[in-house]
Parts: C-alpha cells; sequence; structure tokens
C-alpha cells in the first residue's frame, strides 16, 4: 500500500546549512573557527569552504530531527558565531534541507541524535538508513513545489529584495512554475529526473529557491544566512508544514505499486589513470573496499580530501553503488584512531540491484476535497505572525 510520508509517531529530519563571512580579527580562518566552535562541544558540525564568493566558511548540521534539543543547541551554536564575529552578506545563505524519509515510529531520539553527530565526527557519514522510513512519493513532492511556486509572492514579501529574482545565480525563485504552460508540465511530470530537469529549465537545477537535485532531500535554498536561531527555527517549520499539510490534505494515496528493479554495472575505472581519485577508486572497487588510512598512506591525500572526492564519485557512479563502512566494520574499536576518524572506509560495488517504486494510483485529491493551496494551509498561529510581521532581514531576535 501507498503510505503517506508523515506516518504517526514519526519526526521530520532537516539538514542545516550557514554560510558566513569572517568581519573582524577575531576569526580569520576555518581552522581558527572549528578550533573554537570543537571547544564549545560543536565537533559534529563541518566546517568547510564553499568556494562562493562572499562565503569564507559554511556550517554544515548532520541530520537531526525537529525537537527541542536542536533547538537548544543552535541556540548555543549561534552564540559562539556571534562571538567569533561571523556575519551574512548578501550572498550567504540559510539552507535547508528536508529530508525525503522520516526517522520510523520506534526511533529513540537521544540514541538517534547520538548516532548521527557520532557519525558526523567520523567524516561526517550519514547515520544509518534503518533509522527512517518511507520516501516521500513524487506526488508529494510535487505538491511541494507547486505550493511554493504558487506562493512565491508572499514569500518575497519576507525575504530580503536581493533574494525576489528568478534570474539570481545562486536561488533563483519559482514562480514562474505557477503560469499555465509550466503548471501543466509540473501536472504531468513522473519522475524525480524530470522535476529537476523542468525547475532547473534544462539547467543545473541546484541553484533554485527549491532545489530536487539531492538523492535524499528537497534543498530549500531561498532564505539568507543569520545569526539568529529563531528565524531558522521558523523558517525549517515552515518548510516542514509545508510538506506535512499537503501530505494529509491535498495527496490522494493509491494501493498498487510499480516497481522495476535493474542491475547497474560500475565501470572498471571512469577517471584517469595514475590519477589521486582514480587510485582511490580503484583501491575502493575490491571485496571489502579500504579503509581512508590506507588511501591516504597510498596517495598522500588528506582524510578530508579524500571524503570530498568520494562525494564526486558517487555523484559520477551512482549514490547506491559506494558503500560506507565504519572503523568497526574493520575490526577497531571505537577510539582506535585516536581522533584522526581515518580507519572507516568505503567499497565501490561491482553491480548492485536498482529499484524503483512508483505509486501507481497517487496524484492530487478531487477538487471538492483538496486542501488549499496557500501556504498558510495549516500553519502554527505563531509561525504565520512571525512571517507575516516583517522581512527576515529585520532585526527580529
Amino acid at each position: 500500500m501507498t503510505c503517506k510520508w508523515n506516518q504517526p509517531y514519526t519526526l521530520a529530519v532537516v539538514g542545516i546549512e550557514l554560510e558566513f563571512a569572517f568581519s573582524s580579527s577575531a576569526c580569520q580562518s576555518i581552522p581558527h573557527a572549528r578550533q573554537v566552535f570543537h571547544a564549545a562541544g560543536f565537533d559534529w558540525i563541518d566546517y568547510r569552504r564553499d568556494g562562493t564568493y562572499e562565503v569564507d566558511i559554511e556550517c554544515v548540521f548532520p541530520p537531526l530531527p525537529d525537537c527541542q534539543w536542536l533547538r537548544q543547541q543552535l541556540s548555543a551554536f549561534m552564540d559562539v558565531a556571534v562571538s567569533l564575529g561571523l556575519k551574512y552578506k548578501k550572498k550567504n545563505g540559510l539552507h535547508i534541507h528536508l529530508g525525503k524519509r522520516r526517522l520510523k515510529p520506534a526511533t529513540n531520539i537521544e540514541l538517534y541524535i547520538q548516532h548521527a553527530c557520532d557519525m558526523a565526527r567520523n567524516g561526517f557519514q550519514m547515520p544509518n538508513e534503518d533509522c527512517f522510513g518511507d520516501e516521500m512519493q513524487i506526488e508529494l513532492i510535487k505538491d511541494i513545489v507547486r505550493r511554493y511556486a504558487y506562493n512565491q509572492e508572499t514569500i518575497n514579501r519576507f525575504m530580503p529584495l536581493s533574494r525576489q529574482s528568478e534570474n539570481s545565480t545562486m536561488y533563483k525563485t519559482i514562480g514562474w512554475l505557477s503560469r499555465p504552460d509550466p503548471s501543466a508540465q509540473l501536472n504531468a511530470v513522473t519522475s524525480i529526473e524530470e522535476l529537476t530537469s523542468l525547475i532547473g529549465r534544462n539547467r543545473d537545477a541546484k541553484y533554485n529557491a527549491v532545489n530536487t537535485k539531492p538523492r535524499a532531500t528537497i534543498e530549500f535554498r531561498q532564505h539568507p544566512s543569520t545569526t539568529s536561531s529563531k528565524k531558522v527555527m521558523n523558517w525549517i517549520s515552515l518548510i516542514i508544514q509545508l510538506a506535512e499539510y499537503s501530505d494529509a490534505n491535498r495527496i490522494r494515496y493509491g494501493q498498487n505499486y510499480a516497481t522495476s528493479e535493474q542491475v547497474i554495472d560500475t565501470p572498471d575505472c571512469p577517471f584517469r589513470e595514475g590519477s589521486n581519485i582514480g587510485q582511490l577508486y580503484a583501491m575502493a572497487r575490491q571485496e571489502g573496499g579500504a579503509t581512508v588510512r590506507d588511501m591516504m598512506h597510498q596517495t598522500g591525500m588528506g582524510r578530508n580530501n579524500i571524503v570530498a572526492r568520494f562525494t564526486d564519485i558517487r555523484n559520477r557512479i551512482g549514490q547506491d553503488a559506494v558503500l560506507t563502512y565504519t572503523q568497526q566494520h574493520y575490526n577497531h574499536r571505537y577510539g582506535s584512531s585516536g581522533g584522526m576518524h581515518d580507519l572507516g572506509g568505503y567499497e565501490i560495488l561491482t553491480s548492485y540491484n536498482r529499484t524503483e517504486t512508483v505509486a501507481s494510483e497517487a496524484g492530487l485529491l478531487p477538487d471538492d476535497q483538496i486542501g488549499d493551496l496557500s501556504i498558510w494551509a495549516g500553519m502554527p498561529y505563531d509561525v504565520v505572525q512571525y512571517f507575516q510581521s516583517g522581512r527576515v532581514t529585520t532585526t527580529r531576535i
């Protein structure tokens, strides 16, 4: 049976990305910022160079549930960011990744948070997939995009002027999708690939207000960066409620599945022979794979660089083709790496099964039953009041 995304006793999971600029002598480098954040207990967040103009540091949180613990941690994190003199310029953004899968009903939230943070410390690996339930159906993802596009002018009213353009380089608004012809194309979409291509207008779909390109999430990119935890959490609340309302009030879930399974063979090596990434690929594409430490010794590369290259490999050959192992898989005890986090590893499968499941009877509810298109439909009163009180760039703590 095709199930709703929001099952009882489940929690939505979000990933937070915050971009900042250095603006004072208190902090002028990522290593220094990382040291201060780690000393404050935030060693489970990844601090990296984004490469975008005006972005000096990007702070990437692991996938975490919307809960009181996250609100408390985010508030304390912002206090440290302010003490470091981190600022947000016009091009600095707050990106929220809404997980397509929710935590299972029986999940112990405290244990999951501990697990997610431990995995983040260990080379920023993703939590065990067994923690999560079924994935969003394509019809729900389409309706999230549909309602965001329909309400784009409303959303623009509480966004800064610099983030209201369909021609922006980093966060193009998507109101054009509510026009007759694009709207008809959106209605006809049957796969996430088609949806992503439509949003991107056959160009890179990443740099839009709503980005459906990530495998496991929907990314919302329009909100500017901030040092206010309240602004972040209100934006998260709006995004989650947008999805939950569509799921509960606008989507008709059928009872039939159409499935197809395909065996995918990975290439011998799609990279230049002898290159660093080519060596990593060859080491991992053997039974059992290889540890990060072995790869470091073989190539002379640093751990973070190796982790980044495996992201490139996944993007090249498919996410399911690369397995990530903890150090326990290689019979090392917890803590054996002495804080280096290099005893986990990767294995590239020579072949893997790709199963696609499509809800054959999922779709929008009939006109006399479907819920409102408005972004405020079902929204908590305090969230509505917050966003209707002014632009998010005004000083509102």
